[in-house]
């Protein structure tokens, strides 16, 4: 009966995890039911980058979060983890008379025992890790602690993947969404069925110039591209899911032939959407809506500092600049190219990246190298 209950524990925490990826404050239903079932005092998870306390992020259940973000935690986490691999665990005794860190960790916990860490997922010098802490008391529920984050730490792992993945391709969606907000973007409102309920002028003009990927034919938008069309439908599938919050859904679409992509843009609108449209007579009614909008990209010219400006919201000498970091140029050549001192441009280069969320420049250029690959 007890080994059946345990398997009925472990399969639900697996569900709560995979719950977990699409609400972030599920975490904390998935710390709190690991701590039940191994019968740990307290469990935190901790995501932590190179520095002190405010690269740390903390969930936890009967631990205080503002003592787990200490600096001088951090540092014995960080310490403790280095040499870790993913997958790998670290248990710390902690004892009041004990060195200066067990210590440290006994008055912090307010108890003695062991602190089990174990390293969910690692890149360079950041990672995620689970943090369980057993009293003296509690020492016998260590062994089982062990088997069942074995048991959970793949589950754990492709857990925080899918939403490292979902973290990404939301900012990208913000940083795209630039484009769409010029005036002349074509848009063009549709149905469930694809009936055509308003489009504006910009959107005729693409069609006219497009008629082998996009056509009107009696009334209903026509997508004669078959990744297009995929790509458009699976976005509105997923716009409906969520149309109560009015979130818009971004994608890239590369087509096969031609030599170029696709930037798309769909909004649910509605009764309960609270997305603003520019067509100002448009009734919303009970029907679902939605509202697509296009930007062709790609004329074989390459990534040109007018389109990683408009993409970015850049200015004429940030966007040179993001370009010629695209081309494999170094600030410092940049500096020296240009007669400037470096200090000029890595201010200009911090800019670029603190407005647009980008906190590391392999990022900036990752996003630069997809946009460079999709205007052919």
């Amino acid at each position: 009966m007890a080994e059946e209950f345990k398997r009925r524990m472990h399969l639900y925490i697996i569900q709560t995890i995979y719950e977990a990826v699409c609400n972030p404050e599920g975490w904390s239903d998935v710390v709190g039911e690991i701590r039940k079932i191994t019968g740990a005092t307290s469990a935190f998870f901790m995501g932590i980058g190179p520095g002190a306390e405010q690269n740390a992020s903390v969930v936890s259940k009967h631990v205080d979060r503002n003592l787990l973000i200490r600096a001088d935690f951090v540092d014995i986490v960080h310490t403790v983890t280095a040499s870790l691999g993913q997958g790998g665990t670290v248990a710390l005794d902690i004892k009041r008379n004990g060195s200066t860190w067990q210590a440290y960790l006994a008055d912090m916990f307010d108890c003695e025992g062991q602190l089990v860490i174990a390293i969910i997922t690692k890149e360079g010098q950041r990672r995620f890790i689970l943090g369980l802490n057993f009293s003296y008391e509690d020492q016998a529920d260590v062994r089982l602690a062990n088997e069942l984050l074995m048991a959970l730490t793949p589950h754990l792992q492709i857990a925080m993947g899918i939403h490292r993945q979902m973290l990404k391709d939301r900012e990208k969606a913000e940083r795209l969404d630039h484009f769409f907000s010029q005036s002349a973007t074509p848009r063009v409102i549709v149905s469930d069925d694809f009936r055509i309920i308003e489009s504006n002028r910009a959107f005729e003009r693409l069609i006219e110039k497009n008629g082998s990927f996009l056509k009107r034919s009696e009334g209903f938008l026509t997508v004669a591209s078959s990744a297009l069309r995929q790509e458009i439908d699976r976005l509105l599938a997923r716009s409906q899911q969520h149309a109560e919050t009015g979130h818009a859904n971004i994608a890239w679409v590369k087509e096969a032939e031609g030599g170029f992509g696709w930037l798309l843009k769909v909004e649910p609108l509605g009764s309960k959407s609270l997305n603003v449209t520019p067509f100002a007579n448009l009734g919303f009614g009970n029907d679902a809506k939605s509202m697509l909008s296009f930007c062709k990209m790609g004329d074989r010219n390459g990534l040109t500092p007018a389109v990683v400006g408009s993409v970015l919201g850049l200015t004429t000498a940030e966007a040179s600049l993001a370009c010629e970091l695209a081309q494999g140029n170094a600030p410092a050549e940049i500096a020296h190219a240009r007669g400037v001192a470096k200090n000029t441009v890595h201010n200009q280069l911090t800019s670029i990246m603190a407005r647009h969320g980008f906190h590391r420049q392999g990022q900036l250029l990752s996003f630069l190298s997809t946009l460079s690959l999709f205007i052919g």
